[in-house]
């Protein structure tokens, strides 16, 4: 199902994610997710994220 998406217009995602929120369950993240956003958020603030072409060019 996931390959779906890939046939999606990147124009159509806003509309694609709302159909998505109202047949999935919002659940609230678990403490640990939250560690790994902020830390993401840190490290992207830091520059220490790398693009995925950077990272298999």
């Amino acid at each position: 199902m996931i390959d779906l998406i890939n046939y999606v217009d990147e124009n159509e995602y806003d509309v694609l994610w709302r159909i998505i929120l109202k047949f999935v369950k919002e659940t609230p993240p678990y403490a640990d997710e939250i560690e790994a956003i902020e830390r993401g958020e840190e490290e992207y603030k830091n520059g220490q994220i790398y693009s995925h072409e950077d990272v298999w060019a």
